[in-house]
């Protein structure tokens, strides 16, 4: 039986096939389906990615406990989706977040694990630098460091460690966002070994 998250990937391919357009999905950093916990769908603007993922969420749904979707694109702090998120799973009985970040993403992990959860995260690239210069000051050993796309603007840098808590740990839930750009603290997360993320780009 094809597992929970491998069936998203999965539905991701077969969705895609019939969109109009000649739109397509291609893999990118494996060759086969994984059991993915991080899944993202990227593309330009207007080429059907939020139509792609709630198809996808909609197909998946009755395979999930527990289904949260929101949209990034008034670019929400973290802690206000985690707080919107912790009392969704919690069931509206927990009564304060915890104060650090890494206490928060403890207490989501712990959900995570409880029980299947699909969380949709829309317009991701909201949360993103614009036009982050092309080189940003030296580093200590006197080289510059290129600045890349999808890097997290100031303030929402937390964000990055919720990519990389939810695409790394031991859970039995999924993290489907999308984004015209992929996050860039994801792509140690990609490029390691035991691989818990999977990368389509939407295109014509």
């Amino acid at each position: 039986m094809v597992r929970t998250r491998g069936l998203i990937a999965l539905v991701v391919a077969r969705l895609t096939a019939g969109l109009r357009g000649d739109i397509s999905v291609v893999f990118q950093h494996t060759t086969h389906l994984v059991p993915a916990q991080l899944i993202s769908i990227l593309g330009m603007g207007g080429m059907g990615k939020t139509t792609l993922a709630a198809a996808v969420t909609k197909a998946v749904a009755p395979h999930f406990a527990v289904v949260i979707w929101r949209s990034l694109l008034n670019a929400p702090p973290l802690n206000e989706l985690l707080r919107n998120w912790l009392q969704t799973l919690s069931r509206q009985s927990l009564t304060a977040l915890p104060e650090s970040l890494d206490e928060q993403l403890r207490v989501l992990l712990t959900y995570l694990q409880q029980e299947r959860c699909l969380l949709v995260l829309d317009n991701v690239e909201s949360i993103f630098a614009v036009d982050p210069p092309t080189h940003q000051p030296q580093s200590r050993t006197g080289e510059s460091t290129v600045s890349r796309a999808g890097v997290s603007r100031a303030g929402y840098e937390g964000y990055d460690q919720l990519f990389q808590r939810l695409a790394s740990s031991d859970h039995q839930s999924c993290l489907l966002l999308t984004s015209r750009e992929q996050p860039y603290a994801l792509l140690r997360v990609t490029a390691g070994r035991g691989l818990q993320a999977l990368s389509c780009a939407v295109h014509k």
